[in-house]
């Protein structure tokens, strides 16, 4: 369990932005009506990976 705390400390802002985005496409999908809530989706999708991506650099660049 401890791996696992440290995993969402490290990735918290991630996890948060997924769910974000997983927010905005269950809301999308169930109301057709409003078309900008996909690109919010698309939007925070982006921004998690950035931050994923980010993270990995920075500690791999700690590492060495």
């Amino acid at each position: 369990m401890d791996k696992f705390n440290r995993f969402c400390e490290k990735y918290e802002t991630a996890l948060w932005q997924a769910v974000a985005a997983l927010w905005f496409y269950v809301e999308f999908f169930c109301n057709k009506g409003v078309e900008s809530l996909f690109g919010d989706g698309v939007f925070w999708t982006v921004f998690a990976i950035v931050e994923v991506i980010a993270i990995t650099v920075k500690s791999k660049k700690k590492n060495k």
